[in-house]
C-alpha cells in the first residue's frame, strides 16, 4: 500500500450533509420506539410482551445483520475506490444474509417454546413478528449497505424514515382508535423493517461486475464482525442490567441508574450515523493506498466526536438532576459525579466505537477489531467482582471496558499504518 495525494475529508460539506440525513432518520425510528412503548403499556395483560419484543429487536435485527450491512458498505465502498465493481459481491453478501437468516429463524423456532409462553405470554403473534424482523433486516442490510457504500445518504436516511414511519403512524392510529390487540402493535412493528427494504432494493439492484470475494475471506469478515457488533452491543447496554441484579436491596437506586445512563447514551444514539459516513471513506482512502489521507480522515472523526459527545454530554449533565428530580422526585442518592462520569464514559465510547473501529475495518482488521472488544469485554466483566459499590463498579467496568478494547484497536491501526509504509 502506497501513499497517494488523495485525501477524504470527513468535514466536508457533502459529509457533513449526509450525517445530518442519517441522524433526522434515526430520530424518526427512535421516536417511533418510544411510542410503541409508550402506547404499547397500555395494552392489557401485554405490555412486557410487547416491550421485549422491542428490546428482542435489536439482538435479532441489527445485532445480527448490522454486521452485513457494514461489510457491504465496506467492500462497496472500497469497490468502488478501484472501479472493480461491486455487483458481483454484493450478491454474495445477499447470499449470505439469506444463509444467516435461515439460522436465526430455526434458532427462533427451537426457543419457542420458551419464548411464546414466557416472553410473550402465550401469543404466537409475537414471535411471527419477531421473525418477521429477522426477515425484514436481512433485505435490509442490502439496500442499506450499497447507499452507504456509494455515500448516498440520503437513500440510507430514506430507509430509515420509511421504517419509522411504519411503524410510528399505524401504532398512533391504533391508539387513537382505541386498539387493544397485542397482535395488531406486534405486527406493525415486526413488518415495517421489510416493507420498507421492498420499496428501497428497486433503487440499488446490483449488475454483476466486478469479481467475487473468496467465500471463506467473506465469511469469515462477516464472523468477526458478528462477534465484534454483540460484544460491543454488551458492553454498551449491560451495566445497568448488572447493577440492578446486585442492586436487588435498593431497587430503585437501579432504576434511576438505569435512567440516567440511557439518558446519557442519547449522543451516541444519535451520532452512531456518523458511522455511516467514515466506514466508506475510510475504506476508500485505504483502497487508494492514502495513507496520510486515512490518518488525516480518523484525526478529524476524533476531534468530531469527541468534540459533540463532550458537548452534548454537559448540555445532559445540566439538565439531568432536574430531569431525574422530575422523574424519581428528590433524593435518588444519585450523585453529579457519577453522571459526570457517565458523560465523559458516553464520549469515550463513541471515540472507539464510531472512529477507531471503522479505521481499523477499513484496512481488514476485522479479526483484530473482534479480539478488541473480547479483552475489553473481559475487562468490563471482572470490573463487577470488585468488593466495591455496583453503580461504582459500572462505572468503573465502562472506564476499564472502553479503555482495554480502544488500546487495542489503536495498536491495529498502528500496525496496519506500519505494514502500509513498509516498515
Amino acid at each position: 500500500m502506497t501513499t497517494q495525494a488523495a485525501e477524504p475529508t470527513v468535514l466536508s460539506k457533502k459529509s457533513m450533509t449526509g450525517t445530518i440525513w442519517v441522524a433526522g432518520g434515526l430520530g424518526i425510528l427512535g421516536a417511533a420506539g418510544y411510542v410503541f412503548l409508550t402506547v404499547t403499556a397500555g395494552v392489557p395483560g401485554y405490555a412486557a410482551a410487547l416491550a421485549s419484543l422491542y428490546l428482542l429487536t435489536a439482538i435479532v435485527g441489527p445485532g445480527v445483520f448490522g454486521a452485513l450491512e457494514l461489510e457491504t458498505s465496506r467492500l462497496v465502498a472500497h469497490r468502488g475506490a478501484t472501479a472493480a465493481g461491486a455487483g458481483a459481491v454484493t450478491r454474495q453478501l445477499g447470499l449470505l444474509s439469506a444463509s444467516v437468516l435461515g439460522v436465526v429463524l430455526i434458532v427462533l423456532l427451537a426457543l419457542s417454546p420458551v419464548l411464546v409462553p414466557r416472553v410473550f405470554n402465550g401469543n404466537v403473534a409475537l414471535l411471527g413478528s419477531l421473525c418477521a424482523i429477522a426477515v425484514g433486516y436481512a433485505v435490509m442490510a442490502f439496500p442499506r449497505g450499497v447507499f452507504a457504500g456509494q455515500q448516498k445518504l440520503n437513500g440510507f436516511a430514506l430507509t430509515l424514515v420509511a421504517e419509522g414511519l411504519l411503524r410510528l403512524i399505524p401504532t398512533l392510529l391504533f391508539f387513537a382508535l382505541g386498539v387493544k390487540a397485542a397482535s395488531a402493535y406486534g405486527w406493525v412493528w415486526g413488518l415495517a423493517p421489510l416493507a420498507a427494504a421492498l420499496v428501497s432494493l428497486k433503487w440499488v439492484w446490483p449488475d454483476r461486475s466486478g469479481p467475487r470475494t473468496p467465500w471463506r475471506e467473506l465469511i469469515s469478515a462477516v464472523g468477526w464482525l458478528m462477534a465484534s457488533s454483540f460484544l460491543a452491543l454488551g458492553m454498551a447496554n449491560l451495566g445497568p442490567v448488572i447493577t440492578t441484579a446486585l442492586l436487588t436491596e435498593d431497587v430503585q437506586r437501579a432504576g434511576v441508574f438505569a435512567f440516567v445512563f440511557v439518558l446519557f447514551r442519547i449522543p451516541h444514539f444519535i451520532f452512531v450515523s456518523l458511522q455511516t459516513v467514515l466506514l466508506p471513506m475510510f475504506s476508500r482512502a485505504a483502497a487508494r493506498g492514502d495513507v496520510a489521507g486515512l490518518r488525516k480522515a480518523i484525526k478529524q472523526a476524533i476531534l468530531i466526536v469527541v468534540g459533540f459527545g463532550l458537548l452534548s454530554g454537559a448540555v445532559i449533565l445540566v439538565a439531568a438532576p432536574y430531569i431525574v428530580d422530575f422523574v424519581f422526585k428528590p433524593g435518588h442518592n444519585l450523585s453529579f459525579g457519577v453522571m459526570a462520569l457517565l458523560a465523559l464514559g458516553t464520549a469515550a465510547f463513541m471515540l472507539v466505537q464510531q472512529v477507531l473501529q471503522q479505521g481499523l475495518l477499513s484496512v481488514a482488521g476485522h479479526r483484530w477489531v473482534a479480539v478488541a472488544w473480547f479483552c475489553g469485554m473481559i475487562a468490563f466483566g471482572a470490573s463487577f467482582l470488585l468488593p466495591i459499590d455496583p453503580v461504582d463498579a459500572a462505572i468503573v467496568a465502562q472506564y476499564t471496558g472502553v479503555a482495554v478494547t480502544g488500546i487495542l484497536l489503536i495498536c491495529g491501526l498502528r500496525s496496519s499504518f506500519r505494514k502500509a509504509n513498509g516498515a
